[in-house]
């Protein structure tokens, strides 16, 4: 399992970094990640950005996400807005090894 708390908001290429958190699990792993909460995007002078946030994640927008990049989500986990929220996924048997290859 994968653990990624408070790191994904931060990385340029987030979906880059999934498929390598992704290719370092062995089939049926779990990467869990947990990011700041937002319920619409906030404009680019939002305090979030000031402190070195490069994009914020809209629950259901992530979700949607990560499920066309080849992984199930399995659980995701709501905080109070602001607060944050967790998902948790596993690889899509086929699908996931398809864009792992990418």
């Amino acid at each position: 399992a994968i653990m990624c708390r408070e790191v994904i908001e931060h990385v340029p290429d987030w979906r880059g970094a999934m498929y390598e958190m992704a290719a370092a699990l062995l089939p049926g792993g779990l990467l869990q990640l947990q990011t700041p909460r937002v319920q619409s995007d906030p404009t680019p002078d939002h305090h979030i950005y000031q402190i070195g946030h490069l994009q914020i994640f809209i629950p259901k927008v992530l979700e949607s996400a990560i499920t066309q990049s080849g992984f199930e989500v399995l659980d995701v986990e709501l905080w109070k807005e602001g607060q944050g929220f967790i998902i948790t996924i596993d690889l899509t048997p086929g699908r996931a090894a398809n864009c792992l290859r990418r």
